[in-house]
């Protein structure tokens, strides 16, 4: 007999779903689907919760960690999903006769592909945690959708989208600095710095490049800390 998984899920009417097939969650716009639990706040809290901007979806989305919260920024920096939803349901399984539940971290609807659902967890829980991401991952397949695990990101590529997150927004008024900007690298690759000198007025190119940066019109090495060395380009490495 396969496994008789059931999930719990709110949508944005308020409305709860409770212990029904996970096909009619898949059946469910993501951008309706509502945090199943809100974020914790309690004084002594370890945690970090809050709320991120999506500038993708245009959204607020809760977290219920600094980890979550980064890799939101990661999602909106490389995957540009169409929906996001946090803690977006509650999965029921069964372990060894007893009925037990886990609540995934992230599901994103992305064009042309699978929805993915992430759990966003330090890799030493991850390892002593098997049964829950294995019951999930399998409830997934079972739907068709894709599903991860993300740990802890390389700090220094955490970082750099940090900095560059702050520049989502395209700085008003300066089209002929970032006209100026792609057509300087489109002779070549250059460092940061001298880009920088050849078009003049930093305080001005310094906000454009960066958000070309954000928005992936021009390329660094990201796993690399973003200095006036780093070397620009226009195609991607």
């Amino acid at each position: 007999m396969p496994p008789d998984y059931r999930v719990t899920y709110r949508v944005s009417s308020g409305e709860i779903h409770d212990d029904h097939h996970p096909l009619l969650l898949a059946g469910t716009p993501i951008d309706t689907l509502e945090p199943i639990r809100p974020p914790n706040n309690y004084k002594g809290q370890r945690h970090i919760t809050g709320l991120h901007h999506s500038p993708v979806t245009g959204r607020h989305h809760p977290f219920e960690s600094r980890l979550e919260q980064g890799a939101l920024i990661r999602i909106d920096f490389e995957l540009r999903p169409q929906a996001i939803a946090t803690q977006p349901f509650a999965l029921l399984y069964d372990d060894g006769g007893k009925r037990r539940g886990h609540i995934p971290d992230i599901l994103l609807e992305r064009q042309g592909q699978r929805p993915l659902v992430i759990d966003v967890k330090p890799g030493a829980f991850v390892g002593k945690n098997a049964r829950p991401f294995g019951a999930l991952r399998d409830a997934c397949a079972e739907i068709g959708w894709d599903y991860a695990i993300w740990t802890e990101p390389d700090p220094v590529y955490a970082s750099n989208l940090s900095f560059l997150f702050g520049y989502h927004r395209p700085p008003p008024g300066l089209t002929p600095v970032t006209e100026a900007l792609l057509t300087r690298l489109a002779s070549g690759p250059l460092p940061l710095t001298e880009v920088v000198a050849e078009l003049g007025l930093p305080s001005l190119t310094r906000p454009v490049l960066f958000h070309l940066l954000w928005a992936r019109a021009i390329h660094t090495d990201l796993h690399r800390r973003l200095t006036d060395d780093s070397l620009l380009r226009l195609e991607a490495a």
